[in-house]
C-alpha cells in the first residue's frame, strides 16, 4: 500500500509525501525497484547522497537477482545431464 501511494503522489508531485510513503514501503521491495524510485525523487529534489545510496541498494537487488538466475540456469543444466543415459 506504501508503495502505491508513493507512486501516486510522486506523479502528482506530492514529493515528500512520496519519499515518506515509498520509505515505509522499502520493506516490502522485492525486486529494487522501490529503492530506484526513492533514488530518482532524491535526484530530482538535488538530494545526491539519499539518491546514491538508494540507487546502490537497487543495484545490490539486481546483482542478486542475477546469482539466482545463474543458480537456476545451472541447476537446470546439471538436472538434464544427469537425465541424459
Amino acid at each position: 500500500l506504501h508503495a502505491l501511494l508513493g507512486k501516486v503522489y510522486a506523479n502528482t508531485g506530492r514529493i515528500q509525501e512520496a519519499i515518506r510513503e515509498l520509505q515505509m514501503g522499502l520493506t516490502s521491495d522485492e525486486d529494487g525497484s522501490l529503492h530506484y524510485q526513492l533514488g530518482r525523487i532524491y535526484s530530482s529534489i538535488g538530494n545526491k547522497s539519499a539518491a546514491q545510496e538508494a540507487f546502490q541498494r537497487s543495484k545490490q537487488f539486481e546483482q542478486k537477482r542475477r546469482e539466482r538466475a545463474d543458480i537456476a540456469v545451472q541447476d537446470s543444466s546439471d538436472v538434464m545431464q544427469n537425465d541424459i543415459p
